[in-house]
Parts: C-alpha cells; structure tokens; sequence
C-alpha cells in the first residue's frame, strides 16, 4: 500500500524532496558509521600486525571458548592467540583443546605421562612470563633432567575458572583415556567461590555457566575493533557480574559446600583407582588477606579437606599451601615464575620418593 501525504496543503514535489531528504541522512550516517568502523578495524589490525599479534590479542579467552556439553567450555582445539601487547605472550592449544604441544591420544609404551588437572594456576598465563613458565611445564622439564633416559610427557589440563567439578567431569570423559601414568590435582580457589553459594536449589551448571561468554559475544570477538573497545576499554561484560556470587553468599549453606568439594576430590581419587592410576594430591598456596571478605574464613577448612581426604584415601599429599612462600604469588593465587618452578619441584620430588618413575617400563 502506498503511503499517503497526511498535509494536503504540502505540493506533492516537495514532500517527495523531504522524504527523500530524510533517506538521505539515514543513509549517509550509516555509511558513515560503516566507514568509522571499517577505519577502527582496520586501524587496530595493522597496529597489532605490526606488534605481531592477532585479532585474539585484545579478548583471547572469550574468542576462543567453546561450549562442551560435560564441562561448560573449553578452548578451541589447534587454535593460537598472541597476547599482550607489552610482553608478547602465545597461547597455544592442542587438539584436545588443552594448553601446550600436541600429544598422542594413545599413549605410545616408552612415554611416562602426567596429567595435572587445575584451574588458571595450573592453566599459566597472566603473570607467567611464557607458555613454558606453567608449572606444568616446569615439571616436564625437572623430570626430564632427573631421568635422562625416560621420555617424559606432562599433559596441562587446566583451564581457567574450573573447579572440582569440571575437573572431574573432564577426568572422567576424557583424561583417564589418555593412560596417565600418574595423576596431579592442584585445585581450591575456585571451589571456595562455590562454598556458601551452590545449594541444593541451585543447579552448579547455572551458577557457572556464566564462564562461557554469550555466543553473540564470541562471534563478535573476531572483531579486533569490538574487542578493544569491550575489553580494553569498558569490559562491561566483567563489570556486569562483579558482586553476583558475594550477593548469593549465605552462611547456612556453607557446609553443604565444604561437603561437595570433598566428595569431588573423593571421587577423582575414585577415578583414579578404579584405573590403578597414581594420584597426588595437593593443597593450594594462596594469600588469604587477597581473598574476598566472605571468603577467606573457608580457605583454612578447604585445605584441611584436602589434608583429610589424602589421610583418609592413603593417596600422596603435596602440601603446597605450606611449602610455597607466599611472598612468590603474584596476587591472591596465580604464580610467578620463580613459585612456578618451585611447585613442579616439590611434584617431582613426591614422584621420585614415590617411585613412579621405575614402576612403568
């Protein structure tokens, strides 16, 4: 139906100018826009070619999740992302989507393997001066120097945000595939943020799911322009869930908390026998003054569960907590090199007291 003049009075020539005057602008301020934008994109991808990074320098942990039916996210298999623009760093992922060298899914007969499941600590970056500076990493190498005549693999399977839970999960479809020779689980932080939160009216995938950024949001990643301007600049999707889990806290549900991660750490020790898999366990070195308020009243209890169910399951305990100065954590848990390369000591020397190393072939 063809739109009709509502003032009769207008000459019908004049009112077709307005209309399409009006066009005009619209058009030409979305050309406009279109251009800016084209500029910015342009503009920040020379600027990081130049650098030698890519368009994931700016939202690498976003751009690269995807979702996982079992453990909410994980990264994108064979993918890389230079980051940091002050001090480059790479992040490389595998096929299995887990940080480091591309592994055998089989494991050949003459390799001892190592699977370390954590969290960011395990994971590395942020403060770590290098992909290798991980303790994971750390640790391959301390091995390799003490048994020259082995061939040593350590598997990094941390990823950033995870707790017991998706390490459990992801122990059980995946990691214990891999024919580990020895298992490590060096994991709290993020759990002490589910104590007093999960309930049994909270389902733990809801309360995680918002590590997995929206889907809209990791298509327009891709963007270097995009990125900049919501990481670099207002990373409002960050802002927006400050004060969410402190909001949640309630006192009450503090002990079915402390039980949950027990019975996880109960259950990959489960795992791991029912494969006749080594596993250590280990407290976490963490600055308790750095955590949150309402969290750091728990931090001693978690690391006693993780005592306990060590004691209680005969299985190593590496007491971290006790054993990496904390003046080494470069903020409430993440290390930095020098806490990095004395965690992969203290695991190597629980292996060589243990002798895992003359137990396989």
């Amino acid at each position: 139906m063809t739109r009709q003049r509502t003032n009769p009075r207008v000459p019908a020539a004049a009112w077709r100018r307005k209309r399409n005057g009006r066009r005009g602008l619209v058009l030409s301020a979305g050309l406009s826009v279109i251009s800016l934008m084209t500029s910015g994109e342009l503009a920040v991808r020379a600027y990081d070619a130049i650098h030698g990074v890519n368009v994931h320098t700016h939202n690498a942990q976003e751009a690269l999740q995807i979702p996982h039916p079992y453990v909410n996210w994980t990264w994108k298999p064979d993918s890389v992302a230079r980051v940091d623009l002050r001090h480059p760093k790479v992040y490389r992922y595998n096929a299995a989507g887990l940080r480091g060298r591309p592994f055998e899914p089989v494991k050949p007969a003459e390799v001892f393997r190592v699977i370390c499941l954590g969290e960011s600590s395990t994971w590395g970056g942020y403060y770590l001066s290098s992909e290798e500076a991980s303790w994971p990493a750390q640790l391959e190498r301390e091995l390799a120097a003490r048994h020259p005549d082995r061939r040593i693999e350590v598997i990094n399977a941390g990823l950033p945000g995870w707790t017991t839970y998706e390490n459990l999960a992801n122990l059980v479809t995946r990691l214990i595939n891999y024919e580990p020779d020895v298992l490590i689980v060096y994991e709290m932080v993020n759990d002490l943020g589910l104590v007093g939160i999960l309930t049994p009216a909270r389902d733990v995938g809801e309360l995680r799911r918002h590590l997995l950024a929206p889907a809209w949001h990791r298509w327009l990643c891709h963007s270097a322009l995009y990125s900049v301007l919501t990481h670099r600049v207002a990373d409002w999707l960050k802002l927006e869930r400050e004060g969410l889990t402190e909001a949640m806290f309630e006192e009450r549900w503090v002990p079915f908390g402390l039980r949950a991660f027990e019975r996880n750490l109960s259950l990959m020790v489960q795992v791991a026998r029912y494969e006749d898999v080594p596993i250590m366990l280990s407290t976490q070195a963490i600055r308790p003054e750095l955590l949150e308020d309402y969290q750091r009243p728990q931090e001693a209890p978690m690391q006693d569960l993780i005592r306990a169910v060590a004691g209680r399951s005969g299985v190593p305990l590496v007491d971290n907590a006790r054993l990496i100065p904390h003046e080494l954590l470069a903020d409430y848990v993440h290390l930095t090199d020098e806490a990095a390369v004395q965690l992969a000591r203290n695991f190597a020397d629980e292996i060589g007291r243990r002798g895992y190393l003359r137990h396989t072939n």
